[in-house]
């Protein structure tokens, strides 16, 4: 056999064995993105405890998307603006540099669609068939580590009205799809037109949107998406009064790992920040 050839299908076999999507000739794919999985699991040998688990996974990024949660104009909650406002900038950065590499962008402001009437990523979506819903996985829902009853703000005089728009911070592409909080059936047709595999969700808030609107969590891991949230562009609606009594970025922390334990493994926006294939250097964004 030939030589070149014969290094070539051990190469393949190699790279298919780890999980590369690889392309005919044996090599990785030119959208392969490598990302790092933490999930955490019960360990019930000896001592029973939570342990934290990472494992590196190879992404098509043709079959990924962002899901972007409610990043308003304007929110209710004043604290709630201080703390999106610097999301939104690093949300941009690993949004811009995950769009280059060719993952799919979903923007999801609840309630604001009806602001963008002409926008060509709402258009897309307006116009695109109703795919017939699967039927959900049974799945166990146990109760949210921290609660929000009075709506969580930490500041008690917000008088702001939430929306009506996303962000400016956030660039959408003509590219893009814009999604409204219609029960799942506009989201679920994007992700089956872009054949989706592997779902991102970012944004806020952890305990409410992210997880309990009908384009979140709960619903596309019930229908059986691959399903990740990036940690490090999240936040929380959590008052400190309330239990379980720590402060705000311990109930953020608090909300993420019950996340990594009972629903979907999280990632970093570095995975996407510092993809060394497309961006070998980056010292502004801490890649090396």
């Amino acid at each position: 056999m030939d030589t070149l050839l014969s290094l070539s299908l051990a190469a393949c076999i190699l790279l298919s064995c780890q999980g590369l999507p690889v392309n005919d000739g044996g090599l990785v794919n030119d959208d392969a993105i490598s990302v790092t999985l933490r999930s955490q699991h019960l360990e019930t040998t000896g001592r029973i405890r939570w342990a934290v688990s990472e494992n590196v996974a190879h992404w098509v990024a043709s079959e990924t998307a962002f899901v972007l949660v409610d990043m308003w104009s304007s929110h209710h909650c004043p604290s709630a603006v201080e703390r999106i406002e610097p999301i939104a900038v690093m949300m941009n950065r690993t949004v811009t540099a995950a769009r280059e590499q060719g993952v799919h962008i979903i923007h999801a402001p609840s309630g604001c669609t009806a602001s963008y009437p002409t926008l060509p990523a709402r258009t897309y979506v307006k116009n695109l068939k109703n795919w017939t819903l699967p039927e959900r996985q049974n799945h166990s829902n146990p109760v949210f580590p921290i609660l929000a009853p009075d709506g969580g703000c930490d500041v008690k005089d917000g008088q702001a009205a939430d929306g009506p728009y996303e962000i400016s911070t956030l660039y959408i592409d003509k590219s893009d799809a814009m999604v409204e909080d219609d029960g799942g059936q506009e989201i679920y047709n994007v992700l089956m037109d872009r054949g989706i595999k592997h779902i991102v969700y970012m944004g806020v808030h952890e305990n409410m949107c992210i997880m309990g609107r009908s384009f979140a969590i709960k619903n596309t891991v019930e229908w059986g998406f691959g399903v990740a949230l990036a940690r490090d562009l999240v936040d929380s609606m959590y008052d400190p009064t309330q239990s379980p009594y720590v402060s705000h970025e311990e109930g953020t922390a608090i909300m993420t790992a019950f996340i990594e334990k009972f629903w979907a493994p999280t990632v970093s926006a570095y995975d996407f920040l510092c993809a060394r294939n497309r961006y070998p250097s980056q010292p502004h964004t801490g890649c090396l």
